[in-house]
This record gives C-alpha cells, sequence and structure tokens, in this order.
C-alpha cells in the first residue's frame, strides 16, 4: 500500500501534515502599511480586562478527574512513541512528525512529570532519547531541519511520508516552537542542558528569521531554496518571541502593530491580520491556538492577554446569542480534508472553517476539545467549565483524547492525534503549576 493510501486508510490527510507546518500560512515577504490606532478600537476599561480577568485565575491542586484526564492523554503518547528514535507520531499509527509535534511532545513529556503522571527517570530518559535524536537529523541544504520526518527512521519526508533526499524546506513557526520547548526542556533538565546547547549550534538558527521577520524556505522543483516570510497575527507572534529567545531577528514580528487591525465579530472586537489571503495566497485565520498556547507556555504579555481575552471572549458572546457552543482551533479531523482550521476570523469572514488552500469547509467546525481545556485552565469561566463538560466522552483511556464534536452534526470528530493530547496536559500543568517558562528557570 502507497503511503498516499496509508494516509486515507488511517484517517489521515496530507494536509493534515501541510497544516502543522503551515500554521497560519507562509507568504512573500510583504510591505504593509502601519494598522493605525491600535488600541483605539478596544476602550480602556476593555483594554484592562484580559488582565483582570488573568489576575483572578489562581493555581491550584488538580482533582482526581483532572488527573485521570492527563493520563488518558499520555495514553496516546505512549501508543505512538517510536522505541528506537524516540519521537512520537503526530497523529495515531502514522510515522511521521513536525517539528511543531515534537515541540508538543517536550512539553507534554514535562507536563507529565510534573503532574504526576510519570515518573522522573523516565522524564530524563525519553528527554535524552528525543535530544540525541533531534541532533542525529539530516538538515535542509546543511541549515535547518526539515518541516517534516519519518519518526522511526529520522529521514527527512514530504507531507506523504515519502524520502525526501535534499528535504522540502523548514518552517520558522514550527522551528520556534520547538525551540521554546528545548529552552524550558533545558531548565526542567539541567542534566541535558549542554546537549541542548550544543543542537542549537548546530543549527544554523540565524536562517529562520531576516529583517526582523520569520522566514521560512520552499523547495522548488528546480531543486531550490525559496526564502519565504512565515506567519500571520497569532501564530507569528508566538514563534517570534520564541526566537527572540535566542537573539534571533525577529522583533518586527513578535511586535504586531504593523499588520494588526481590528475587526468586530459578535460584538467583540478581535485582532485582525491585515495582510489578504487573496493577495498572498496565505490563509489569515484568527483561531485559540497560538493565544492559549502563548498563555499555556509562555505567560502572556500586554499586547497578547488583550488579544487572547477577545478572541475568547468573540467565542463566548456566540454562545451568548446564538446559543451555539463555540471553541475554536485548528484541529484534525476524521474525514476529508482532514485538517482544518475552525475560525473566529479567516480570509475576510467570521468563523470561517480554512483548508491550508483556502478551501471552506463549513461542515467542519469543531467545538475543539484542546480549546476547552486550554480556555478553561486560562480563564476558568462558567463557559469555559461547562463546554468541558459536555465534552468529556472524547476521552478513551487506552487512546486518549479525541480532536472534539462537529458542530453542525453533533457528532464526535474522532481524529485522535498528539496536539490534542499534548495540549490537555499543558492544561493541567498551567491549571496547578502555571506557564512553562515561568515554572522552570535555572
Amino acid at each position: 500500500m502507497s503511503s498516499r493510501n496509508n494516509f486515507t486508510a488511517l484517517g489521515i490527510n496530507v494536509a493534515f501534515l501541510l497544516g502543522l507546518s503551515g500554521a497560519a500560512g507562509i507568504a512573500i515577504a510583504v510591505d504593509s502599511p502601519p494598522a493605525r490606532n491600535y488600541h483605539k478600537a478596544i476602550d480602556p476599561a476593555k483594554r484592562t480586562a484580559a488582565s483582570i480577568a488573568l489576575q483572578r485565575v489562581t493555581q491550584r491542586t488538580l482533582t482526581s478527574k483532572e488527573v485521570d484526564a492527563a493520563n488518558a492523554a499520555w495514553s496516546y503518547i505512549k501508543n505512538n512513541t517510536q522505541s528506537e528514535t524516540g519521537f512520537v507520531n503526530s497523529v495515531d499509527n502514522f510515522p511521521s512528525t513536525t517539528l511543531w509535534d515534537l515541540g508538543s511532545y517536550i512539553f507534554a513529556l514535562i507536563a507529565a512529570e510534573k503532574i504526576g503522571v510519570i515518573e522522573a527517570p523516565e522524564l530524563v530518559n525519553r528527554a535524552d532519547l528525543v535530544v540525541h535524536s533531534l541532533s542525529r537529523l539530516p538538515l535542509v541544504d546543511g541549515l535547518l531541519p526539515n518541516k517534516v520526518y519519518n519518526t522511526k527512521t529520522l529521514a527527512m519526508t514530504d507531507y506523504e511520508n515519502n524520502p525526501s533526499i535534499g528535504g522540502i524546506g523548514w518552517s520558522a513557526l514550527d522551528l520556534g516552537r520547538l525551540l521554546l520547548a528545548l529552552k524550558v526542556l533545558s531548565n526542567r533538565v539541567p542534566e541535558l542542558d549542554t546537549k541542548i546547547r550544543k543542537l542549537n549550534t548546530s543549527w544554523s538558527l540565524a536562517e529562520m528569521s531576516k529583517n526582523g521577520y520569520l522566514s521560512g524556505s520552499h523547495r522548488l522543483n528546480s531543486q531550490s531554496l525559496e526564502r519565504r516570510q512565515e506567519g500571520r497575527i497569532g501564530y507569528e507572534q508566538y514563534a517570534a518571541r520564541a526566537a527572540l529567545l535566542y537573539g534571533l531577528d525577529a522583533l518586527h514580528a513578535a511586535t504586531p502593530v504593523d499588520n494588526l487591525t481590528w475587526k468586530k465579530v459578535e460584538g467583540v472586537n478581535i485582532p485582525i491580520d491585515v495582510r489578504r489571503f487573496q493577495d498572498f495566497s496565505a490563509i489569515t485565520p484568527i483561531t485559540s491556538e497560538p493565544y492559549f498556547m502563548m498563555a499555556l507556555e509562555m505567560g502572556l504579555d500586554t499586547d497578547s492577554s488583550l488579544h487572547a481575552f477577545q478572541v475568547y471572549r468573540a467565542q463566548e458572546a456566540r454562545f451568548t446569542k446564538t446559543g451555539i457552543r463555540t471553541l475554536v482551533s485548528e484541529d484534525h479531523l476524521n474525514d476529508a480534508p482532514y485538517f482544518a482550521y475552525s475560525t473566529v476570523f479567516g480570509n475576510g469572514k467570521s468563523w470561517a472553517v480554512l483548508g491550508e488552500d483556502g478551501t471552506e469547509y463549513p461542515d467542519f467546525r469543531t467545538i475543539s476539545l484542546k480549546s476547552a481545556f486550554a480556555w478553561n485552565a486560562i480563564y476558568q469561566t462558567k463557559y469555559t467549565h461547562e463546554t468541558l463538560a459536555l465534552l468529556d466522552d472524547l476521552k478513551s483511556n487506552e487512546d486518549g483524547w479525541m480532536a472534539g464534536r462537529f458542530e453542525n452534526s453533533s457528532e464526535n470528530n474522532t481524529a485522535l492525534s498528539l496536539n490534542t493530547n499534548a495540549i490537555v496536559l499543558e492544561s493541567l500543568h498551567y491549571t496547578e503549576f502555571g506557564s512553562f517558562l515561568n515554572s522552570y528557570r535555572h
């Protein structure tokens, strides 16, 4: 059976992995006018609402039910760990991963040990094997890791898991996530710090940023590498903040003012990207994922706390107005196209559901399990509590947590993935211990 057929048989599509490494789009560098009156759309009272809301949330001991949820999430990781390399499959039973998901695994591993799902020796052994395997990865033109690898062989591959001798290019967004995870890991497991530093110096990290923005690459048919500005509002700031921890040239990307304006959705002003899909062929999804990851992993700064709170508020406002329960994000699907971004606003439309190529899939809007866990950890509102409780049947103690529930059909989205289960563990870590970067420092 061909690799493409393997994807299909497992309920997976190439679009799934495209979505992972192309999150929020890749586009040729742009020259957009600055967005004016950055904070004018939000009145002073609402500007402080995010920080007030966060101040109300205090860390607490996990309940027995939450510990059970963590154990279920770890089941996915146990089932999908490759013993030879220590890498974990991005999707259930398919030996492929992206750097984004390697970052997810490292965060999940740290969370699992801290929560008590695994013991400290398992954390160290698993982490050591992952770092060793990362040091063995073949690189794109000898510079940076490829977008996707075979989890068994460590070979560079394309999105169908076919070997790609020269690689298909790198993703600055994915690298940013992995670098952030490695930074936290070196603090949590200091005996690995020297190995991680050596790993970082073996990669040409300066290649992932240019002129203050993130820079990815794509292998053309001619086999030459085309460099591209990478990232859109939300995802761009997440990865850029990680890059800045390594002294990389990503300050413009980390500060969204130049490419951000405000759009009212369900009566709530949310941040959107002024760079249009029609101009740059890169989708512009405003969704939960980058904002809750910034909160769980780094902690929110002034701008990101405002953006996160507004993105969350719009989703609760939709439920209040329509009765349609809404917590959206990027998610894997159990049917074609197998991966989509359920957005608050994307490509010029409220509540658009987008494929990586901009195709709309309105029937696949998902109440996202990982969004429910994450937003509940961050804000702990009545709405997040209720939504999370309604998704409890998505748990399998043997297989892990499924992705969510489809809004239109009310059927479960039964896709099993590393990222969903990693975010469950990260969210529970945040509930008890706070953000990773603030929890673990030398």
